[in-house]
């Protein structure tokens, strides 16, 4: 891990600017949550120039940073949530009425994409869509699977984004309980 670290300090030292590439690198990433492994964001140790999220990061995403790199000019990541465009969006009252008792659907409960398909909230399926920001090009909706949030929040702080949003909503006893909701991909900052 020290290497590791005195590696990143090198690139800095040398190198205009440095971003953060993927979730792991710009958040802190699944291996932040370990007891075992001290993991967190690169911008805990080194000052960054941006982030270029994902969990990987989108072609399309990918592309569009650095065609705004080679014109000098800022990344600019989108500033709505993934609900805004999401496939099964126009079967969602956005009430959260119904009971949230499961994080991912089992195999005989992923859904396919068609007219009839209803958003994962609406099923008692946990979804980060509301509080995460758009432009995975909905990788794992298409799959079945819900959003767990690997392109980051909206705004800065994902973990009172997130607060709020499960305020809204009603979740079972059993998830209630569980931390990990709280730190999918990233822990708050860490002191190395």
């Amino acid at each position: 891990m020290d290497s590791q670290i005195e590696l990143l300090k090198e690139i800095r030292n040398n190198a205009k600017k440095v971003y953060a590439l993927g979730t792991c690198a710009a958040f802190g990433g699944i291996l932040s949550l370990s007891e075992k492994k001290k993991a967190g964001a690169i911008s805990d140790i080194v000052q960054i120039d941006g982030i270029i999220p994902g969990c990987p990061p989108p072609l399309k995403l990918i592309g569009n940073c650095l065609i705004r790199l080679i014109e000098n000019k800022e990344i600019e990541l989108s500033e709505k949530n993934l609900c805004s465009s999401c496939p099964l969006r126009g079967n969602n009252n956005m009430l959260f009425e119904k009971q949230i008792y499961k994080l991912n659907p089992s195999g005989d409960e992923i859904m396919s994409l068609d007219e009839n398909s209803n958003c994962f909230l609406n099923n008692g399926i946990l979804c980060l869509g509301p509080i995460t920001r758009e432009g995975c090009d909905y990788k794992c909706i298409e799959y079945g699977i819900p959003c767990e949030g690997c392109l980051g929040p909206v705004s800065k702080d994902y973990t009172s984004n997130l607060i709020n949003f499960l305020s809204l909503v009603n979740l079972s006893k059993d998830l209630r309980k569980y931390k990990g909701i709280f730190y999918r991909f990233s822990k708050p900052k860490l002191k190395w």
